[in-house]
């Protein structure tokens, strides 16, 4: 079935660091870009 080839996709390392970076990188920039919105001490 599918779900065992998406658990060997998962296995990769290389996989893994990639979507961690990924999900890490979208969650830096929401966190950055909500920061602005409010208008903190650097809001442009």
């Amino acid at each position: 079935m599918a779900v065992d080839q998406f658990r060997e996709f998962l296995r990769d390392p290389f996989v893994v660091a990639v979507l961690g970076g990924v999900l890490l990188t979208g969650f830096y920039w929401s966190l950055v870009f909500a920061l602005r919105c409010k208008g903190g001490p650097n809001g442009r």
